[in-house]
């Protein structure tokens, strides 16, 4: 009986692991506004869970990063004669995202043009007095899938209490307006604002909350006998 006790108790031990995963993620502005998060200096910082290693044995960790820069605004033509309206908008300085274990992504060089927009084609002039272009910009949702950690990389994610990523950027307009006659009397209106997202998922060894209330409770099974043993050795 204490034998097969023993034995039950031994292979419940050795099941007692299983994979498993956890996601989580965090994300700041809302994706398409031009106004919800102000890209003036853009400096947000979101800060995930660190793994918490009571879930079992972490093996992997995942990571998926997305931002996306949106404009909006308009150009109205206060000259007397019909003109055009056009504009760039430029990264001022480099789109990027660093993380607090040490590496960091690009999403754009300072100067790249992340948009254009033109009323009319260059040579022709439409715009007539006080009529407005008006444009809704945005880039595409720029997003750096898989990024994978194992082995000694994944210290990164469990000596501290969270893992942080740092969302900077900032851009400028090149407004290229005109009237037929040369003239140049414009109103530009312009926001324009940022958003960003991190999705993390942590791969781990885990342990069979099921297993573990079996395996306590044969244990507790077997103390009296071990105890009756030890006992009548004594005696």
């Amino acid at each position: 009986m204490k034998k097969t006790l023993l034995g039950l108790i031994m292979i419940l031990a050795s099941s007692t692991a299983f994979a498993a995963s956890k996601t989580q993620n965090m994300e700041f502005g809302i994706q398409g506004s031009a106004e919800s998060v102000d890209i003036k200096n853009l400096n947000q910082t979101l800060s995930l869970k660190s793994f918490d290693a009571s879930l079992g044995k972490l093996t992997g960790v995942s990571i998926s990063l997305y931002s996306q820069i949106s404009s909006l605004g308009t150009i109205q033509n206060l000259t007397d004669n019909h003109a055009r309206a056009a504009l760039d908008i430029r990264l001022s300085k480099a789109w990027k995202i660093t993380t607090s274990f040490g590496t960091e992504h690009r999403l754009g060089n300072a100067f790249d043009m992340i948009w254009s927009g033109e009323s009319s084609k260059m040579g022709t002039y439409t715009l007539a007095l006080n009529e407005k272009f008006s444009y809704s910009a945005a880039t595409k949702d720029v997003a750096i899938n898989s990024l994978l950690f194992s082995g000694d990389d994944l210290a990164a994610f469990t000596n501290k209490p969270s893992i942080d990523f740092a969302f900077s950027a900032d851009v400028f307009n090149v407004f290229n307006n005109a009237s037929i006659t040369g003239a140049n009397d414009f109103r530009n209106k312009n926001s324009a604002g940022a958003w960003g997202k991190v999705e993390i998922t942590y791969t781990y060894d885990a342990v069979s909350e099921q297993n573990s209330l079996a395996l306590v409770g044969l244990t507790w099974l077997i103390l009296p006998l071990a105890a009756r043993r030890v006992f009548s050795i004594i005696s």
